[in-house]
């Protein structure tokens, strides 16, 4: 009588993942949500010294003994405008609530959606503060930026590294976190190049330089990448959608059911 072990078939490896066009996809859908948030945050920090971006505020100080926001020599107690702060520190707000709502609705209406979301929103956001011509437009910018940001932070690198290759999923992962700092970079670099330019609508510059991105997003994930697998089996399509975004990610021709 033969072995069991003889009797079983040989164990076939699995097949090599190799790094395809839709991995490098997903690395700049990774870079550039990483190069918009890492922006957007620290931003708004070159422009509390921008005097001709304070000039916006300068009608609600009411303190008679200070100076105008814009006039001030020095940096020093430029915030001491309750609405600059409230503008500062209400994207916190909608980011915050942002994650905690994208913790669960991701898995009910995918990945992919919820990028797109964060894409459309960062755009608006972006165009709303460029064109601004009070305090109202900005804080309605800047609301939406913090929801941007709290579906971003979160979905962002969830679709990374789901999309992404087991072997190569750590190194496409990486990918978002340096953009981030890339991002935080080129926040500083331009706030400074406006500030020392000295021009009027300088700071309009500081909020369109990177409106780009999201725009990149919405055209690669719109146009060509499929949504998550995980979000597939949570839409209950995990027969066709997910087995195909693998097969995708992995360079493999398998025939699918349907």
């Amino acid at each position: 009588m033969t072995s069991s072990k003889q009797d079983a078939p040989a164990h076939q490896p699995p097949p090599r993942e190799k790094l395809t066009l839709y991995c490098y996809l997903v690395a700049v859908i990774g870079c550039m949500g990483g190069l918009s948030f890492g922006y957007e945050g620290p931003v708004v920090s070159g422009l509390i010294v921008n005097p001709h971006f304070l000039h916006i505020f300068e009608d609600s100080t009411s303190n008679s003994n200070t100076q105008a926001l814009s006039s001030q020599t020095s940096s020093y107690c430029k915030l001491n405008s309750a609405p600059l702060q409230m503008y500062i520190s209400c994207s916190f707000i909608t980011a915050a609530v942002a994650t905690a709502a994208a913790a669960t609705w991701t898995d009910r209406f995918g990945r992919k959606n919820f990028i797109l979301a964060a894409a459309a929103l960062i755009l608006s956001a972006n165009i709303l503060q460029t064109a601004a011509t009070g305090k109202t437009m900005l804080f309605i910018g800047r609301l939406i930026m913090g929801l941007d940001q709290g579906f971003a932070t979160f979905t962002v690198p969830v679709y990374v590294a789901e999309m992404s290759p087991a072997s190569l999923r750590g190194r496409l992962g990486t990918v978002y976190s340096i953009a981030t700092t890339i991002g935080q970079l080129l926040a500083f670099a331009i706030n400074q190049a406006v500030y020392a330019g000295g021009a009027e609508h300088g700071w309009r510059i500081v909020f369109a330089a990177l409106a780009w991105c999201p725009l990149v997003i919405l055209i690669l994930l719109g146009a060509v990448l499929p949504g998550g697998s995980s979000s597939s089996i949570s839409l209950d399509q995990a027969t066709t959608d997910s087995m195909h975004a693998y097969c995708l990610f992995n360079g493999l021709n398998v025939a699918l059911p349907g």
